[in-house]
């Protein structure tokens, strides 16, 4: 778990540039509480299925939205996936940027 906490990365554009990429921040208690939160918050759609369907979402985005059921934690959105957990929790977090969905 580590390695995962020392990799997480946030989507392109979602943070001021001026921030160093997530692999070389250290792991410290407070970034390892907030993961640990952020894996027990559940993501809840935010919007009409009408609007879902014009989102500018790539097809792997599509498929980690599709994962969101509203009882389901990060955790188990990131265990379903099958895919690396640093590109789940970006495309959460940009899914959030867009207004698609809350987490929390």
């Amino acid at each position: 778990m580590a390695q995962v906490l020392r990799r997480i990365s946030t989507s392109p554009g979602l943070g001021p540039a001026s921030h160093p990429p997530a692999s070389v921040l250290p792991v410290t208690a407070t970034r390892r509480q907030a993961l640990e939160r952020l894996y027990r918050i559940v993501p809840r759609i935010a919007r009409p299925t009408g609007e879902l369907a014009r989102a500018p979402l790539d097809h792997r985005q599509g498929f980690v939205l599709s994962l969101v059921d509203g009882r389901t934690t990060v955790q188990g959105v990131i265990d379903l996936a099958g895919m690396p957990e640093e590109e789940v929790i970006a495309t959460l977090h940009r899914l959030r940027y867009l207004g698609i969905l809350t987490l929390g």
